[in-house]
């Protein structure tokens, strides 16, 4: 959905600042379930 250099360059982002630049066509909802996936695969570290 969306990669991680974006999280890199914007490391305190909220998932709403992540769902405006990725598209606000892209449901809120589907945001979150992705970034709790990348959390649990310990792609990211959430603080």
């Amino acid at each position: 959905m969306f990669d991680i250099p974006d999280l890199r360059t914007y490391p305190n982002s909220s998932i709403g600042e992540i769902n405006q630049r990725i598209g606000l066509e892209i449901v809120l909802r589907k945001v979150k379930l992705e970034i709790d996936k990348m959390i649990d695969n310990q792609e990211i570290i959430a603080k």
